[in-house]
C-alpha cells in the first residue's frame, strides 16, 4: 500500500534572497509543508490546504512541474510525496498548535542544514534550481 502525500516547497523573497519554510513536526523532525490526500482531493487541493494548515500561509502555486519522492514507511507500506514550488508574499508564517511544533523561513544553505532527511534536502535542492532559472519578477 502507497501513502500519497503532497505538499510544497513554500518561499518569499527578502531583499532579493528567496527563503525557505521548513516545518518541525510534533516528532522532531523537520521538513518541507505536507500532508496526506483527502477522499476526493486533487494534488493541488492538498497542497494547498497542508501548506495552510502547518504555516497559516495562503500561496500561489507557480507554473513549475512538481518534484516527486518516494521512501519506504515501516511495515511493509511506501509513501509517495509530490512537492509544488509555491510562493507567498506578505505574511508572517506560523504553526498550528497540536499539528507542528515550529515554522522557520530559512535561507537555502540554512535550510539544507536544517532538514532531517536527505530526500528533503534534495527536492529543495532540485526546486531551487528551477527557481533560478525563472525570470526575476518585477
Amino acid at each position: 500500500m502507497i501513502e500519497e502525500s503532497c505538499g510544497g516547497v513554500v518561499f518569499t523573497c527578502l531583499d532579493g534572497v528567496r527563503h525557505y519554510i521548513v516545518v518541525t513536526e510534533l516528532d522532531g523532525h523537520t521538513g518541507l509543508p505536507k500532508g496526506h490526500m483527502e477522499r476526493g482531493e486533487t494534488p493541488v487541493q492538498t497542497a494547498l490546504r497542508e501548506i495552510r494548515e502547518e504555516t497559516g500561509l495562503q500561496v500561489t502555486l507557480l507554473n513549475l512541474p512538481p518534484l516527486e519522492e518516494r521512501y519506504p514507511l515501516p511495515g511493509g507500506r511506501g509513501k509517495h510525496v509530490v512537492y509544488f514550488a509555491a510562493r507567498f508574499d506578505g505574511q508572517e508564517p506560523r504553526h498550528q498548535p497540536g499539528e507542528i511544533r515550529r515554522v522557520q523561513l530559512l535561507t537555502l544553505p540554512e535550510a539544507l542544514r536544517t532538514l532531517t532527511f536527505a530526500g528533503a534536502r534534495r527536492i529543495l535542492t532540485e526546486m531551487d534550481a528551477l527557481l533560478e532559472q525563472l525570470p526575476p519578477r518585477v
